[in-house]
């Protein structure tokens, strides 16, 4: 008998299989996603006001995103950013050293941020702050105790969009975990707050609640970080999002 033969005959591990077959599947399936607001201090979920603006979940992933605006931001009339990067945490670099603009963005400002003059200090209005802002954005799920693996695996996932007056406050967060836990932050459960500020109007604070200590549910937020990753770097679009519709033809067949 030959090896190719001997191989043919070893006993599938169908564990591994499965964990490999069903990761696949995750990274190309998007997770049913709803947005956090903080809009006047007034934190959502889905666009409802939740109670005492705090919220209790897990932070399954974030990445670092760079956004310049040549006009005035309108809340009420938001369009894309003229020139963005955006970049998993271990692909930013120092600072985001390593983010360039996305290839979406039409006329990108520079060739990278490092080094660009709307990304340095003094660039913003009135010679403060950074013309092109530096924000998180978090994928955040929903916990509360009694959950089980089944729930996390199909729980909603709520986007927040960390503004820069609040950056700081998740680095900080970030460091504090890794200090205590030694764990990213998804191995660990977080209340996030908004806290009203006179000179910033809110703040987003990060607190944390202890560790996830159930094995499934951490196999389970794992599982699902491919596609939540992949959510969370869909890019800014210049194009109408409604396509006219083709003039009916008004021959007669």
């Amino acid at each position: 008998m030959t090896k190719k033969d001997e191989d043919k005959n070893l006993p599938v591990n169908w564990e591994e299989q499965f964990a490999k077959e069903a990761n696949e599947v995750a990274a190309l399936e998007r997770p049913a996603v709803a947005g956090i607001g903080f809009r006047g201090g007034i934190m959502t979920y889905a666009g409802n006001e939740i109670p005492g603006n705090s919220i209790t979940g897990i932070a399954i992933a974030y990445t670092v995103e760079h956004a310049y605006y040549s006009g005035k931001w309108d809340a009420d009339n938001p369009v894309p950013p003229d020139c963005f990067a955006q970049a998993l945490p271990q692909d930013a670099g120092r600072d985001g050293a390593n983010m360039v603009p996305h290839s979406n963005v039409l006329a990108p400002v520079s060739s990278g941020c490092a080094g660009c003059s709307n990304f340095e200090w003094g660039s913003g209005n009135e010679g403060r702050g950074k013309a092109c802002k530096e924000i998180r954005k978090i994928a955040f799920i929903p916990y509360n105790p009694g959950d089980t693996a089944e729930m996390i695996a199909t729980a909603e996932v709520g986007m927040a969009k960390i503004p820069v007056t609040s950056v700081k406050h998740w680095k900080k967060y970030i460091n504090t975990v890794n200090a205590l836990f030694q764990r990213p932050p998804w191995g660990v459960i977080t209340t996030m707050t908004c806290k009203a500020n006179a000179n910033t109007q809110f703040v987003i604070g990060f607190e944390a609640d202890g560790k996830v200590a159930d094995d499934s549910i951490l196999a389970a937020l794992n599982a699902r970080i491919p596609s939540v990753n992949e959510l969370l770097l869909t890019p800014y679009t210049y194009e109408d999002e409604e396509e006219e519709e083709a003039p009916k033809s008004k021959k007669k067949y």
